[in-house]
């Protein structure tokens, strides 16, 4: 998560970044609430993170998730102002 005033600026992307470099998987795997109501799921998509199923997890009442998958390595990415 990346403070309001913070959001735009490649901050996520960078974090990202570098939680996942060097990790030795094709892939890194997610689950997205569809109804957050913020800008998280567009900019993951802008990363290239594609939505491949929806999953509802086995505890109760949990709620359906989008399944989002992102190829691995990540290009590093200048940052934007």
């Amino acid at each position: 998560m990346v403070r309001g005033a913070w959001t735009g600026r490649g901050v996520g992307y960078a974090l990202l970044f570098e939680l996942l470099r060097g990790r030795p998987e094709r892939r890194a795997t997610w689950l997205v609430d569809p109804a957050n109501p913020t800008h998280a799921y567009a900019a993951y998509e802008s990363w290239g993170a594609r939505k491949v199923t929806a999953l509802r997890p086995s505890w109760p009442g949990a709620p359906t998730f989008d399944v989002l998958v992102l190829d691995l390595p990540l290009e590093k990415r200048p940052h934007r102002t």
